[in-house]
């Protein structure tokens, strides 16, 4: 779990560890950093669009998750990617009944 705010134009890169852990969740109502978010196995677990960063960023699902654990609207801008933005892979939107609703890009390759 993160609970600090994240910051800065850096990236986000969420993997299985070695120790296997699976889910990360981000809990900082507000997180302003501009880079992209890239979900290498396991669960990015948030609860509103505002915990996903800036806008500016994409986010893939590459044989990862994303999972909402309530019901918000994504930003219009914001882009997730079901696999990687090229190539092959797969991932994954988890949502509640009636939850996430993707006004954004949602892409697949």
């Amino acid at each position: 779990m993160l609970s600090g705010v994240i910051s800065g134009a850096g990236t986000i890169v969420k993997v299985v560890g070695t120790s296997g852990e699976s889910v990360l969740r981000l809990t900082c109502p507000t997180n302003t950093y501009t880079g992209n978010t890239t979900v290498l196995g396991g669960t990015l677990s948030v609860s509103g669009d505002g915990k996903l960063g800036s806008t500016n960023g994409e986010h893939v699902l590459n044989d990862g998750a994303l999972s909402a654990t309530a019901s918000f609207t994504l930003n219009a801008n914001r882009t997730i990617w079901l696999g990687p933005s090229s190539g092959s892979g797969g991932g994954t939107l988890d949502v509640p009944s009636g939850g996430l609703m993707p006004p954004g890009s949602i892409g697949c390759t």
